[in-house]
């Protein structure tokens, strides 16, 4: 048109689009309803985000799919999933160590930079524990075992009460 609405155009270093007015969509198969995808590449020959017709978003990182909207919600692939609120606290679902041992982790460092982390894990055996650990101090605090039992470490106190009015514990001896 004749005003400056929607310009595009290259600045001598970058191509732009200005959009001065109103939202701005990019649209496919506007007409009919026939399907057909939107790529986004950063690279050329590497899709940075795929919109599908009707379906799924994906996003990338070096050409490799890391998030995906289902509809049910959306997966995550990789080894690390972190959730970062405001403030210091985090959590990390991960896969940790040597073989499939599996975990979540929560990180909370205090404004003076103390930090603390605590871990729960899996050793990835059909017959394995799952352990919780202070992972600050390299602290195994207790495991549930596939029996349901549950074992706490020589030198840990099970403490009930407002005032720990009952301790259980071994001292290991």
């Amino acid at each position: 048109g004749d005003s400056a609405d929607l310009k595009i155009y290259h600045s001598g270093t970058n191509s732009v689009i200005d959009n001065n007015t109103g939202g701005l969509y990019i649209r496919n198969n506007v007409a009919s309803d026939v399907g057909g995808d939107i790529f986004i590449q950063a690279k050329s020959g590497e899709d940075s985000a795929k919109f599908t017709h009707d379906g799924s978003v994906e996003l990338r990182y070096d050409n490799v799919k890391k998030l995906e909207t289902t509809s049910t919600g959306a997966t995550v692939s990789g080894d690390d999933l972190l959730l970062s609120g405001g403030g210091h606290s985090k959590l990390k679902l991960s896969t940790t160590g040597t073989g499939h041992a599996t975990g979540i982790q929560i990180t909370h460092a205090s404004g003076a930079g103390a930090q603390q982390i605590w871990q729960l894990q899996t050793d990835g055996t059909a017959d394995g524990d799952l352990k919780l650990r202070n992972a600050t101090s390299s602290t195994d605090i207790f495991y549930v075992q596939p029996d349901n039992n549950v074992r706490f470490q020589d030198d840990r106190k099970l403490l009930f009460g407002t005032g720990s009015d009952l301790q259980i514990y071994h001292t290991g001896s």
